[in-house]
């Protein structure tokens, strides 16, 4: 492996899982991580390791599938193998670790046959526990281990011996990484005090948007006319992100005598019945007929709106905020870091009740420009901070400071 020198492109062996190299894993972190750097003069090597672990990988937040059986049957195997799991937790820690080993292995072999500058993974927190490296490692994560226990039911409901397995991982591959990148305040708090990081060690860098606008779009974003109001709900998760309370949000707004709507991309629910409801589909990133779809959807409401129970940060604010549309969120995770309350939308307690949701809502549409104006503030913030260039920038400046230290460090120790 050579040494960056400074000026030309960097190197970065960047460690994929075989199945989760398109735009819908991780919500587009890997692809989207990926593009950026490359955008910043980066040459990006893909190392492949293998196919995407239980628990760490997408199949455990997606949904089953629409048949009732299928879940009935999913959940039940999922709580059978967490019982097993708690009965024989030391066994299932070590055989759970013995792969995180493995999968290093793989990396490993993958990078000797390379020359690279730096090391980077987004949510490669199994193979990184164990791997070693000459060159800088760059660990980027929306989330702690710490933090998917105690915010995802799923999670919580995991066997012993499993959560202790991706608490240890998380802690062991932040000490064995130069820099951390994570996008949030609350992501960066739990990194320090629940996984030892150094303070020094982890940089905030948002994310940007998985749909962007495709060209020059009109601001500020037209305030409703005719008291039409249209808001935005984008779920994977409809129970975690309420969609249940956004639909009765807008059934508030319409007995308040706004022809009020929510349009709802995620999983079909209950909720899409509901005369307030217009769902649009689940829509998939990699499907260009979808994200034509979701880019209309962007530019025709007026307001993204996240009541999440949980979230480790949130794209979809992000996503408004490129369509020059403030969004409404619930003070959780990053949520804050994504939305200045006041500013690009508004940020209120998770127990905000009905009515004062629709309040908040009201009150930014109760001038004009008071819309307008958090419109433009909207996207001034995802053009200067919320967007996967200065994402790729950013953290380009960070591998090349990482560098620059190793090579300090190694030399500082040789003979003289």
């Amino acid at each position: 492996m050579n040494q960056y020198l400074g000026g030309d492109r960097i190197r970065v062996a960047s460690l994929f899982w075989d199945d989760r190299q398109t735009p819908n894993a991780n919500s587009g972190m890997p692809w989207n991580m990926s593009r950026a750097l490359q955008n910043a003069n980066c040459e990006v090597i893909p190392i492949l390791i293998g196919k995407t672990p239980f628990p760490r990988g997408s199949r455990l937040f997606e949904d089953s599938g629409s048949n009732r059986m299928l879940k009935g049957l999913s959940y039940l195997g999922s709580q059978v193998r967490n019982r097993r799991d708690d009965l024989f937790h030391r066994r299932v820690f070590a055989r759970l670790m013995e792969e995180a080993r493995l999968t290093a292995g793989r990396g490993a072999r993958g990078l000797a046959e390379i020359e690279c500058d730096v090391i980077f993974g987004s949510g490669m927190s199994i193979p990184f526990a164990y791997l070693s490296s000459q060159v800088p490692i760059i660990y980027a994560t929306d989330a702690t281990a710490r933090l998917l226990i105690d915010s995802y039911p799923k999670v919580a409901a995991l066997g012993k011996g499993r959560r202790a397995a991706i608490l240890d991982q998380e802690t062991r591959a932040i000490a064995n990484s130069d820099v951390v990148v994570v996008p949030s305040g609350y992501c960066r708090r739990s990194m320090i005090a629940d996984h030892g990081a150094r303070e020094e060690q982890v940089s905030i860098v948002p994310l940007g948007a998985n749909i962007e606008p495709e060209s020059s779009i009109f601001l500020p974003a037209p305030a409703p006319k005719d008291r039409r109001l249209d808001l935005l709900l984008c779920a994977a998760d409809p129970e975690r992100k309420q969609l249940r309370l956004a639909a009765a949000v807008v059934r508030e707004l319409r007995n308040r005598g706004w022809h009020a709507r929510l349009h709802y991309i995620g999983p079909k629910h209950a909720c899409c019945a509901f005369p307030e409801v217009a769902w649009a589909g689940e829509l998939c990133l990699g499907d260009p007929d979808d994200s034509r779809r979701h880019r209309s959807l962007l530019k025709s409401c007026h307001f993204s709106f996240l009541p999440s129970l949980s979230e480790m940060y949130g794209i979809a604010p992000i996503e408004s905020a490129a369509y020059g549309r403030p969004a409404i969120v619930s003070d959780v995770g990053g949520l804050s870091t994504v939305v200045e309350d006041g500013v690009t939308g508004r940020v209120l307690p998770l127990q905000t009740p009905i009515s004062g949701w629709a309040d908040a809502i009201e009150a930014i549409l109760a001038f004009p420009q008071r819309y307008e104006i958090m419109s433009k503030a909207a996207h001034r913030r995802y053009a200067e901070v919320l967007n996967w260039d200065v994402w790729g920038q950013t953290v380009r400046g960070l591998a090349e400071t990482a560098i620059r230290s190793r090579s300090a460090r190694e030399d500082s120790g040789r003979p003289g």
